[in-house]
């Protein structure tokens, strides 16, 4: 997938971090995370129905992917199950990649 290890650490989220790259219906998506086993995308908010995904690394094109995207499908993501913050809804704070936590609230305004 990629040849290195690397996770977002800034808004906007780049398109080709370590030189690997989706394409949704031929549109380069944001990716979170790529790793050699990995890589984290967001689609884009928009998407919706039939699409087409296509991944490019250092190591080439693949195939195309086909897949349906439902027109709405919420979640949140939930931090890990052990410590003193497991199971709570994962936020980052915008303006310092903060996590919000008991201790680490969210203010008017954030």
């Amino acid at each position: 997938m990629s040849a290195v290890s690397l996770a977002a650490s800034a808004t906007p989220l780049s398109t080709a971090p370590g030189n690997a790259c989706f394409g949704v219906n031929g549109t380069p998506i944001p990716l979170l995370y790529v790793s050699p086993q990995q890589i984290n995308a967001q689609l884009p908010f928009n998407a919706e129905g039939n699409a087409t995904l296509t991944i490019h690394t250092p190591a080439g094109t693949s195939n195309n992917y086909s897949f349906t995207i439902q027109p709405a499908a919420p979640s949140v993501f939930m931090t890990g199950s052990a410590g003193p913050q497991a199971g709570l809804a994962l936020i980052v704070r915008d303006d310092d990649n903060q996590l919000v936590t008991p201790t680490n609230p969210l203010h008017p305004k954030d």
